[in-house]
């Protein structure tokens, strides 16, 4: 393997954290009273496994150079992403503007994959098509994608 780097989405993590104990908490003092019943427990049933999908899938990210391949995955892998190495035109080091945010979203810079931080590398395509990935190693990324 060439290169791969995990970054832990430590502000992410945290946040989905507080507010699951939250939830949970409102649930509790919701079922003490008397105030929980029926549909509430299946609806907050649900809310809770969807959260949970979105907690597993933007915890980290993972992102490898390996066998002329870009690859990324967020979290235990639910969302992926691969790229040929022989399509990406340039690949540039980047801080991203701090209202770029974490996450999966298009920017006035094309699309951004992020779980934490404002730094990056913008990588264009052949085909004029950019986007960033979010990384703590932008350097090494860099290296790893332009010294194939």
């Amino acid at each position: 393997m060439k290169y791969s780097h995990k970054q832990f989405g430590h502000v992410t993590f945290y946040s989905l954290v507080a507010v699951m104990i939250y939830i949970i908490g409102v649930c509790f003092y919701a079922y003490e009273k008397g105030e929980l019943v029926g549909s509430m427990i299946w609806f907050l049933a649900l809310f809770i496994f969807i959260f949970v999908l979105i907690f597993l899938s933007f915890y980290s990210m993972t992102i490898s150079v390996e066998s002329g391949e870009l690859f990324l995955r967020l979290g235990i892998g639910i969302i992926k992403k691969k790229w040929n190495l022989d399509e990406i035109a340039s690949a540039t080091q980047v801080k991203n503007k701090w209202w770029y945010g974490w996450g999966i979203h298009y920017t006035p810079r094309g699309w951004l994959y992020n779980v934490s931080g404002m730094q990056g590398v913008e990588i264009e395509l052949l085909n004029g098509k950019r986007f960033r990935l979010g990384t703590d190693d932008p350097k090494g990324l860099k290296e790893a994608l332009t010294n194939d």
